[in-house]
């Protein structure tokens, strides 16, 4: 079969929530959880790649593989790697790989060829008072695909705020403070966490995240941030959750 979907036809959006479709079935796989690849398939034809069909996200999953296997990762069985796969494709996919580990917290890819470490070094101190912890779960072990949150960051006390999801915010959000030149700036503000939503798997929660962001998309500023006032984007917080209950 060729790929007669190029890596450019493909949003970013839709590529990355195959990744994480990807990443979620071979966690499964790597741990013996029962799961269904046509289920998972047809998750994603309802809802973050609607205008696809399961026949070219089956394909898109053989290109992930392929892209893991000249990795030397292992890859999900009963998507043998598709062969011929453009360059550009395989460069597409192989960013948005690191980005959805880099992302999350995932003992999935071992980093026998240097790519994909999981170790992360100790996180620097940071200015600003240690994020909340009321909704969601701050635990020793690795955190796992089974429980992930999408989650707000407000920027001090201002109107700026950004809209992620992962399966550790609290990392993320000493990550996103450790980029804030406090030694010279000393009153700058720092990031602290205002809304979080839990669910059962990233790829609910990375779908959440794009709701929130196209019904925010008026106020989008640079990537993942927004600016809007307070008021406003709780609104549209408590009206998506209404639409989508979150998981207990």
């Amino acid at each position: 079969m060729a790929d007669n979907e190029k890596a450019n036809a493909w949003s970013d959006a839709e590529l990355k929530a195959s990744v994480i479709a990807y990443l979620e079935m071979l966690y499964h796989e790597q741990n013996g959880v029962p799961y269904s690849k046509a289920q998972y398939r047809r998750r994603l034809v309802s809802g973050p790649i609607a205008e696809r069909t399961e026949g070219s996200i089956e394909y898109r999953m053989q290109n992930i593989s392929a892209v893991l296997q000249d990795l030397g990762h292992s890859w999900i069985e009963g998507y043998k790697p598709a062969q011929n796969v453009g360059e550009k494709v395989k460069a597409k996919l192989g960013s948005i790989l690191s980005e959805v580990l880099d992302e999350n917290d995932l003992a999935i890819l071992h980093p026998a060829t240097g790519w994909a470490e999981q170790k992360r070094p100790a996180t620097k101190p940071t200015r600003g008072p240690a994020p909340r912890r009321e909704g969601y779960t701050v635990s020793g072990r690795m955190p796992d695909v089974e429980a992930a949150y999408t989650y707000i960051a407000q920027f001090g006390d201002t109107d700026v705020f950004k809209v992620r999801y992962s399966n550790s915010p609290e990392r993320r959000l000493n990550e996103f403070n450790d980029h804030i030149p406090y030694q010279e700036l000393q009153s700058i503000p720092s990031w602290h966490m205002l809304e979080t939503a839990r669910w059962t798997s990233l790829m609910e929660a990375y779908c959440f995240e794009q709701d929130l962001l196209r019904e925010l998309s008026a106020e989008r500023t640079i990537g993942e941030r927004v600016r809007i006032p307070l008021s406003n984007l709780r609104r549209v917080w408590a009206k998506l959750l209404r639409e989508r209950p979150q998981d207990e």
